[in-house]
């Protein structure tokens, strides 16, 4: 896919939504990410939740529902497996 194409795309499609995003909450799952001490250089410049999405918002928008939740587990499944390589 050319450059080009990719700058065509959003001009021709009106669905198109631009925003950044964060696959990982430093503040934690339970927590919003403005509660970070270093969000406030992101915030000052995007508005959470709307240019900015964060951790189980992001992984809700580009996947499903549960996205987030599978993730997660197989974090824990990944972990376990390689916690014993790692540990000597």
């Amino acid at each position: 896919m050319s450059f080009q194409s990719l700058l065509f795309l959003p001009a021709t499609c009106h669905t198109v939504k631009t925003f950044a995003a964060m696959a990982y909450n430093p503040a934690g799952a339970e927590r919003s990410y403005a509660e970070y001490p270093d969000s406030r250089y992101a915030v000052q410049f995007l508005e959470l939740g709307t240019d900015l999405i964060v951790g189980r918002r992001f992984w809700t928008l580009i996947g499903e529902q549960q996205a987030y939740d599978e993730l997660l587990q197989i974090a824990e499944e990944v972990g376990a497996e390689t916690a014993p390589l790692l540990n000597g």
